[in-house]
């Protein structure tokens, strides 16, 4: 099966950027497995930090990986996002990615430089008919600017697919004061000051930006030969985390505004509370280059195949749902890499890492069911959704538009070339959430996970009645796209439109509930979920908002 090259605007902005490590040959990905690090900027002998073997979802909101479970640019919303560096000794260099609410797919990613304490802010709005980025924040990206309209490639050309979705953010490496020793041993040479420290530093106000692309450029004589040759010559070390985010989504038209705060996760040595701990470096250059040439040996042997750095099946392979495997649907870049399932805290280069990532990340999302309120009253004009996310879906289940079929994440054998086969020898992790028994087709060609019954309840204790087994639609809320929106009685808080959905509570005489609250019951293993119900009140003289944090269940009772 032939690849689906699929071409970025944003590689003639950025550049062409180097390798990392000691086999390049047009790859620029890094996964160094995690080691030592000062627990302060000094590198000299003393505290350090302790190396990350498990990933829990941070209580204080601060980690290593965050998600902020929607955006929209819909209805003349405007989606603002702020990611802050809590590290006050080390820089960051994040990856930013913004996935569709349909099927997760990538619309726009970049990497982002933050000095120690530093704010990035940006705000994404709709222009001609899709979402565009727009900043005027110091803080160093690449490309060097993104103020740039979200990519279609990968949904069809589809602008209205760049409209809702939800945003993935990376600690790749981080960047301290000294340069790392070589080795890879995490420790710092106390008399080297790090240039890329300093470029990104806000001196005098503003950072030097420009540098940071002669230090990531090629060698000129020879664009095979990375200079320099290691991520510690680059001024990188491993990741730490520290990182959090605010998300806001401002209609200004309508007055009104709701915010949150992004899902950290943060990588911990098993045992501790802290949410500060070395992960793996996972550094990938943003352009639109192939991840690697097409020899799946070499790349296997070096640890760098995409089936060794994502579960995305349409990136790395998986099965249909017949269970045959099915070859990659689209080419791999390197903006595609880091993604929430690159192995994080663990080896880079065993068979299955990345899916058991996945299944990680999944299990401290998972939850048997899903608690809020609504209210639609319309003596005061009260509207309610829900937003259900979904953010490790895509490494589960995708929908290959070409073939029109979902695919699912599996760890397959690559040694042979294309297509790959299935390997015996592969145990798969306990099972997933996502399998051919409980994903369907759903309406406008979205995937879907069907419920066990959403039990409602109004606010004088009546209720929708016992749910019998099937059943029926009008008990039940589907889970179609990754971000699914749940509006109550078609009352559209949000003005969402791609994954869509209205839920009627009634009585078991069919009188409509409006404001009351609502309990969803998932299947099986539950799902891996976050999300919130957003409310709001449209008054002649002030309109009112509020913003509720679902209540999740991992015992289903």
């Amino acid at each position: 099966m032939r690849l689906k090259r699929v071409t970025r605007g944003i590689a003639a902005l950025a550049g062409t950027l180097a390798c990392i490590g000691t086999a390049c040959a047009g790859v620029s990905f890094s996964n160094k497995q995690a080691t030592q690090v000062p627990s302060t900027g000094s590198g000299l002998a003393g505290a350090y930090l302790p190396i990350a073997d498990t990933l829990v979802v941070s209580p204080h909101h601060i980690g290593h990986l965050l998600v902020a479970p929607y955006f929209s640019t819909q209805d003349g919303n405007v989606s603002l996002l702020n990611i802050i560096n809590t590290d006050t000794v080390n820089g960051k260099v994040l990856r930013v990615r913004y996935r569709g609410a349909a099927n997760s797919d990538a619309l726009f990613s970049f990497s982002l430089y933050l000095a120690p304490g530093d704010v990035w802010a940006g705000e994404v709005s709709q222009s001609g008919g899709q979402s565009r980025l727009q900043t005027n924040d110091l803080s160093c990206t690449l490309p060097a600017s993104v103020n740039l309209p979200f990519n279609t490639d990968r949904v069809q050309g589809q602008g209205a697919q760049t409209l809702e979705g939800y945003v993935e953010i990376i600690n790749m490496t981080d960047i301290p004061p000294h340069e790392a020793s070589a080795g890879g041993t995490g420790s710092l040479l106390p008399g080297n000051a790090n240039a890329l420290f300093n470029a990104i530093s806000h001196t005098a106000g503003t950072p030097d930006c420009a540098n940071i692309s002669s230090i990531e450029s090629m060698n000129p004589t020879n664009p095979n030969v990375p200079f320099p040759n290691s991520w510690e010559d680059r001024g990188y070390n491993f990741p730490t985390g520290g990182l959090m985010a605010h998300w806001s989504i401002v209609n200004l038209s309508k007055a009104g505004s709701f915010t949150g705060a992004a899902t950290a996760i943060a990588a911990r040595k098993s045992g501790s509370t802290s949410d500060r701990a070395v992960a793996n470096l996972v550094y990938s250059a943003p352009t639109d280059a192939p991840q690697y040439d097409g020899d799946d040996a070499a790349a296997l042997a070096a640890g760098r195949h995409p089936s060794q750095l994502t579960a995305d099946p349409l990136l790395a392979g998986g099965t249909l749902a017949d269970g045959s495997a099915a070859s990659p649907a689209i080419m791999a870049l390197n903006l595609d890499f880091p993604d929430l399932s690159t192995p994080y805290v663990t080896p880079a280069s065993n068979l299955g890492n990345a899916i058991r990532q996945a299944e990680l990340i999944s299990d401290l999302l998972a939850t048997k069911a899903v608690t809020n309120e609504y209210m639609t009253s319309p003596a005061v004009s009260f509207a309610t959704d829900w937003t259900l996310s979904q953010p490790t879906r895509r490494y589960n289940v995708a929908l290959d538009y070409k073939a029109n079929k979902a695919v699912f994440a599996k760890a397959l054998d690559y040694t042979q070339g294309l297509p790959p086969r299935i390997p015996a020898a592969y145990v798969s992790p306990a099972g997933s959430y996502y399998t051919p028994a409980n994903v369907r087709t759903g309406a406008n060609g979205l995937l879907c996970v069907d419920s066990s019954g959403a039990y409602a309840w109004d606010t004088a204790q009546r209720n929708n009645g016992p749910l019998f087994s099937p059943v029926p639609p009008n008990q039940r809320m589907d889970l179609c796209g990754e971000v699914a929106v749940v509006t109550f009685n078609n009352s559209q808080a949000l003005g969402a439109q791609l994954t869509l959905q209205n839920f009627v509570p009634k009585s078991t005489s069919s009188e409509v509930f409006t404001d009351g609250w609502v309990r969803l019951g998932l299947n099986g293993k539950g799902l891996p979920i976050t999300g919130h119900a957003f409310a709001k009140a449209l008054g002649t003289s002030v309109n009112l908002g509020g913003i509720w944090v679902h209540s999740t269940d991992k015992s289903g009772l």
